[in-house]
């Protein structure tokens, strides 16, 4: 193994240079700093850990796996909150990062990257310690993150790259990842609750997806809910959705996706919100906002409400060059169940290749929607669908209704192919 853990005690009471303020001696901060900052040599960094009880204590990495040492110094902290400072620099990482309760990593922006090594040993890249009990509090902040090489190997039940179980207050911020994987590059699989996911960037270049929440519930019932998936950019390489939000085998409530910028030229929609996705599934998803989003692209549309989804509102999304529908409420597939209480307001959707808004469910409103340049009718909806001030330009038929109440006749798309 090429690093190695050292340890000093310096017995000081703070850091040089870091001003104590009230309240901060019952703090535990973990500081790696920059080669120009508190600490340095020629061929180490300095990881420096201080806590009341401790005083000051001095890590050094001096290259190769950080894993081992940023496990150490997360172990070391006791469970008392603490952070993790990363200098620019880039950091090979051979075995799983499993962040406790109240521990923060935070680099210095993208020129702090964390990358996945070759030979990578464990189920996921970065996690959190305990899944069975559950931890609090954890934060990754203004990092990069690469896992293009070997992403796909992961060992194991629950493989993941970025993936968390059983958090409450989860928050990854300013991060840039980069992977080429059929898993999403980040996971919220199951009990996650109070989590943000904000000004990160993502792309996926494989048939895996960014960001997924759901909820696996093993065992237990644990509903994951309060997640904001805000002002992130996006992009699929194929196949998966960038941004995907379902109940899986438990439920999911209370989520905010808003702002972001979505690229999903080859996958098959670029936002989804949905149930259970599986005929017989138990998952649950309800009250869910799909609000201010930029979607280009998607093999079958550019947002997407199916499976059971309930009280889901999608306003102000922007959507264009969708190759299937611009908006897309239905089923999903034969033996799935109908979304109700859907509300789709003031969306602009240009250039679908198909509708511009599809609508089959259950109390389903259209209301101030400004479509243009479809291949076909620029809605095509159910009987029962409430349909009102839509403006529609460039689609023959504007409005189709079709079909007994709640069910419209599938037609056939431009080409003659049979609509999904």
């Amino acid at each position: 193994m090429r690093h190695r853990i050292g340890y000093r005690d310096t017995g000081i009471r703070c850091l040089p240079g870091i001003r104590c303020l009230p309240g901060m001696m019952a703090m535990m901060a973990l500081v790696l700093p920059p080669a120009a900052g508190l600490c340095r040599a020629r061929s180490q960094v300095y990881l420096k850990v201080y806590s009341k009880a401790r005083g000051a204590r001095t890590y050094f990495y001096s290259g190769g796996d950080i894993s081992a040492i940023l496990n150490h110094a997360m172990k070391a902290a006791g469970g008392k909150p603490a952070v993790i400072y990363l200098p620019a620099g880039k950091y090979p990482v051979a075995a799983t990062i499993e962040i406790p309760s109240g521990v923060t990593i935070r680099g210095s922006g993208p020129r702090s990257v964390l990358i996945m090594a070759t030979g990578f040993r464990g189920r996921q890249f970065i996690t959190n310690l305990d899944h069975a009990r559950g931890n609090r509090d954890i934060a990754l902040d203004s990092l990069a993150i690469e896992a293009q090489k070997g992403a796909d190997g992961l060992k194991g039940p629950d493989p993941g790259l970025v993936r968390f179980e059983n958090v409450a207050g989860l928050t990854l911020e300013n991060l840039s990842i980069t992977a080429d994987s059929g898993l999403y590059a980040v996971d919220l699989a199951w009990c996650v609750r109070h989590a943000e996911i904000r000004g990160c960037r993502i792309r996926n270049a494989s048939t895996g997806g960014c960001v997924m929440a759901r909820n696996g519930s093993p065992g237990r019932p644990c509903p994951s809910g309060r997640i904001e998936i805000t002002g992130n950019e996006v992009s699929s390489g194929s196949r998966d959705e960038p941004i995907a939000v379902f109940g899986w085998m438990g439920e999911i409530r209370d989520v905010v996706i808003s702002g972001n910028r979505v690229a999903a030229a080859g996958a098959s929609f670029g936002i989804t919100a949905y149930g259970a996705g599986a005929p017989g599934g138990t998952g649950r998803l309800s009250r869910a906002v799909i609000r201010d989003n930029t979607v280009t692209g998607g093999e079958n549309g550019g947002i997407a409400v199916m499976d059971g989804a309930s009280f889901v509102c999608l306003t102000g999304n922007r959507v264009s060059g969708a190759r299937g529908d611009g908006i897309f409420i239905d089923r999903g597939g034969r033996g799935l169940r109908r979304p109700r209480n859907i509300r789709v307001l003031d969306n602009v959707i240009a250039a679908p290749g198909r509708y511009g808004i599809f609508a089959s469910g259950r109390r389903v409103e259209l209301s101030g929607n400004r479509i243009r340049g479809c291949g076909a009718a620029g809605i095509f909806a159910a009987a029962a669908t409430r349909i009102r001030a839509n403006a529609i330009s460039g689609c023959r038929p504007a409005i189709l209704i079709a079909g007994p109440a709640g069910t419209p006749k599938k037609p056939r798309m431009p080409g003659g192919k049979e609509a999904r």
